[in-house]
């Protein structure tokens, strides 16, 4: 993306696919009162939860507003997924969904409602596992540069919202303009788990909410004897403009669709002004 807005909101829905080739409603997104939005950008990563030989995984998130609240309020919008593909063996090693942020241009009203669904155009054995977003807020922009980068580390195993720590920004901040969450996987991998989920932000010293936001790159459960190294992880700051105050606590938080037996590593990175 190459563009931002004014009090940049993110709102996630996460949940499985299905085995058949079938479109899956993920979920629904209200977005806040008030408005009107401009929707700029949508995301989705797909994953394998148990990788099965010959199989591929991805296909096409579809957006549509059943509320009928979205100018200009065309045919669903049907945007491609990344695939994963086929492999052969007994031994099928992780792979990376990579963030992709698509460019939209859409206006809607306060408390419009926004369908996200998952159009899966193969079969596969186990449901593969989703999670998805948009990004939205007032006037549209060029982005602006940071001149801070602070990072929280931190780790996570637990499928429930899991407080990360607490990012402490300068005293001379304004506005927060970027946003990168990184996790991995640490430790000894364990076969049929995949590593998925959104971060989120929250703050008692700004408003913030709705705040949440993909990772960097999510993974796929692997098979068989996991001995090969794990895909390199690069980070993905997605542009934003969010007013803070100088000094202001931002608590952030990560939820995973699955939980996994050895904690992943957390890096997130917020670029301020």
């Amino acid at each position: 993306m190459r563009r931002t807005a004014q009090n940049t909101h993110g709102s996630a829905v996460a949940g499985a696919g299905a085995t058949t080739a079938t479109t899956t409603n993920i979920g629904l997104i209200t977005l806040p009162a008030g408005g009107p939005w401009n929707i700029i950008g949508a995301w989705i990563h797909v994953v394998q939860a148990t990788e099965t030989a010959a199989e591929l995984v991805g296909g096409i998130l579809q957006i549509s507003s059943p509320s009928g609240d979205v100018a200009p309020n065309p045919a669903p919008i049907e945007i491609p997924t990344n695939f994963g593909a086929s492999f052969l063996g007994a031994t099928g090693d992780i792979q990376l969904s990579p963030l992709t942020v698509h460019d939209l241009d859409l206006q809607a009203a306060g408390k419009a409602v926004i369908s996200l669904d998952y159009i899966q155009p193969v079969t596969n054995t186990v449901a593969p596992q989703i999670v998805a977003g948009l990004i939205y807020g007032n006037e549209i922009h060029d982005p602006l540069y940071p001149f801070w980068y602070d990072t929280l580390v931190g780790s996570i195993s637990a499928a429930a919202l899991t407080a990360i720590g607490t990012i402490t920004l300068s005293e001379s901040a304004e506005r927060i303009v970027g946003i990168n969450c990184m996790v991995a996987r640490s430790g000894v991998l364990v076969t049929a788990e995949e590593l998925i989920g959104f971060m989120q932000l929250s703050s008692d010293d700004v408003k913030l909410p709705p705040s949440q936001w993909p990772f960097a790159n999510c993974e796929s459960a692997g098979l068989g004897a996991l001995i090969n190294q794990g895909p390199q992880h690069t980070p993905h700051f997605i542009p934003v403009d969010i007013p803070v105050a100088g000094g202001a606590r931002i608590d952030c938080s990560i939820d995973l669709n699955t939980a996994i037996t050895n904690a992943a590593r957390v890096n997130i990175t917020l670029a301020y002004r």
